[in-house]
This record gives C-alpha cells, structure tokens and sequence, in this order.
C-alpha cells in the first residue's frame, strides 16, 4: 500500500511539473471544445457512401434510429471515420422544421419522429419544443406559436423533426 501511494505522489509531481508549461494547456484547452448546439446525439457510422467530394455518413442513434450526415471527402479522412467510430452529431434548434406526424415525409431530409415533452414559450421570439426520441435522446427545436398551432403539435404529440444531412455536423471524441 505505501509503495502504491509513492507511486501515486510521484505521478502527480510528474503532472504538476508537465501542467507548468502553460503552452501545453493552452493546446489541451484548444482541443476541448464546448458549442452552441443544443443537440449532440450520440451515434456509431454503419455505413460512410461517396459522392463527388462529399460523403454521406449513415449514423446508428440509440433505439435504432438513423440519420444521415453530409461532410467533405477531407473531412472523412481528417476524422479518420469509417464504419464502428462512434460520433457525435452536432445540429442546431433551429435547424429543426417540425412537422405533424400525420405529414408526408420529404425526400433528402432526415426525419426522426419523437414525442414532444415540453414547449415553453417566449414573449418575443419562438418557442422551445423539448422532444424525446425512442432511444431515449433528447431534441431541442424553435417554432413559432404559430407554426406549433397550425401543426397541433402541443406537449404529448407525435411530431416529425426535419432537417437536411448537410446540416448535420459530426465531431469524434478525443
């Protein structure tokens, strides 16, 4: 037990003496990253197909759930993606057209269908619509009060959110 806890100090001085370089941190802090997009969804790439210099990335969510993400050939190779990464799937609120489940799908768009769990208004703007997939994952949409009316789409409904692979950007862990 002491040798293990000598072992231990001896790490962390090792750590302390490597964090001094404040060039290191500041590299590790450039490659940890926080962003704006308020849905993150983790998946696994089942199938990556080329088109031109983009390529079309099939995604795996929980529940069996599929997207699609469009990125650029370098982008794939840059990622190093191929089938098995895991990947986060980076896709902003306003990205999101929802829609009644009722609705016909459009072809070229994702469509994942949930049920809508929230939506809270907003004096001045749309209003935030909190919806559950199968799999359990969470999406967060804007809508006006408007469109949410004329949909029916209201706390409890089925709904359809919409949005185009182009739209999707995918990020790895690190």
């Amino acid at each position: 037990m002491l040798r293990l806890y000598q072992r231990v100090q001896a790490l962390q001085a090792q750590v302390l003496e490597a964090a001094e370089d404040s060039s290191d941190l500041d590299l590790l802090n450039r490659l940890t990253l926080r962003t704006s997009a308020r849905n993150q969804l983790l998946g696994r790439i089942v199938s990556i197909t080329r088109q031109g210099h983009n390529d079309q990335v099939r995604l795996q969510l929980a529940g069996e759930v599929f997207i699609e993400a469009q990125v650029t050939h370098d982008s794939t190779l840059r990622l190093e993606l191929e089938n098995g990464t895991e990947v986060v799937a980076l896709i902003k609120a306003g990205w999101l057209e929802l829609h009644a489940d009722n609705s016909e799908e459009t072809n070229g768009n994702n469509c994942l269908i949930g049920r809508i769990d929230n939506v809270t208004d907003a004096e001045d703007g749309p209003s935030e619509v909190r919806i559950t997939l199968p799999g359990g994952q969470t999406l967060c949409a804007m809508a006006t009060p408007e469109h949410l009316h004329a949909q029916q789409l209201k706390s409890g409904a089925t709904v359809q959110a919409r949005f185009a692979a182009s739209l999707v950007l995918l990020g790895i862990p690190m």
